[in-house]
């Protein structure tokens, strides 16, 4: 895997928020107060963002997780946008932990794994909120984190895996878990072995860039077979411009950075 060849790849993009997340991840360089802008404009009156990023839409949980993501790795987690759309997390916490979909999405095209009326794509929304907000390490997310993982932890499979989009939910999940339970605890180790047994040759780099962001985020090692696996399989995948591509086939530097940045916890260069 040539990791110089593909921070190349995207510092060419013209996302100036691709860049500067890339910038912050290998130079730890602030984030320049205009890519701050183009997060918060876009933001919300409720603190979360718009389904798709489409201005209008009511807020999305899985639209707001990506944004937060993107604070979070600019260590922008104090900012105004951060702090409004943290709040917007937790207020959409059920008292059971879990987090679904608002029913006002239902006239858009919702892809099923976000479809409220899903019950998988209950566990994959809760799985995706949690660990959002347990990469950003404060109190108050944790008590949110911690009832989400209450939830979450009994529908683990003796398999490892956890119900619906069993790959995306339980790559997901695992962040939140680990940081409740110690990543060598029983549950976590059956959802590592879930997900190797689940992994084959057919998986593209955005799947498997999902699965080893959930890995590193858990702070699994880099000597776990399924990890050794992924990162194998994604040099495979490579392609001569440095980039990885997205599910459509095309070059992308939001999946290039993802699979960057789990790169480097797993210690490669």
């Amino acid at each position: 895997m040539n990791i110089a060849h593909a921070i190349r790849f995207v510092q060419s993009s013209p996302d100036p928020v691709v860049r500067a997340r890339l910038a912050a991840l290998v130079e730890a360089a602030p984030a320049p107060d205009e890519v701050i802008e183009i997060l918060a404009v876009q933001q919300n009156s409720d603190g979360g963002w718009p389904f798709g990023g489409v201005a209008g839409r009511p807020s999305s949980l899985y639209d707001t997780c990506q944004m937060l993501i993107s604070l979070i790795e600019l260590d922008e987690v104090s900012s105004a946008p951060a702090e409004r759309g943290r709040a917007f997390l937790r207020d959409q916490q059920s008292p059971r932990g879990w987090w679904r979909e608002s029913a006002s999405l239902a006239e858009f095209d919702l892809p099923i794994w976000l479809d409220p009326e899903v019950e998988g794509a209950l566990v994959y929304t809760t799985a995706i909120c949690a660990s959002t907000l347990a990469g950003t390490d404060d109190p108050e997310d944790l008590l949110a984190v911690d009832q989400a993982v209450g939830w979450l932890q009994p529908q683990v499979a003796t398999n490892g895996l956890l119900p619906g989009y069993r790959a995306f939910s339980t790559a997901a999940a695992l962040p939140a878990i680990t940081a409740i339970a110690h990543r060598e605890s029983r549950t976590v180790r059956r959802m590592v072995g879930g997900l190797g047994d689940l992994l084959t040759a057919d998986w593209d780099a955005p799947m498997l860039g999902m699965l080893l962001a959930g890995l590193s985020q858990a702070g699994l090692p880099r000597m776990t077979k399924v990890v050794e696996r992924g990162l194998a399989m994604l040099t495979k995948l490579q392609r001569a411009d440095g980039s990885w591509a997205d599910e459509n086939g095309a070059s992308d530097a939001n999946v290039t950075v993802q699979i960057i940045r789990a790169a480097r916890r797993f210690g490669l260069r």
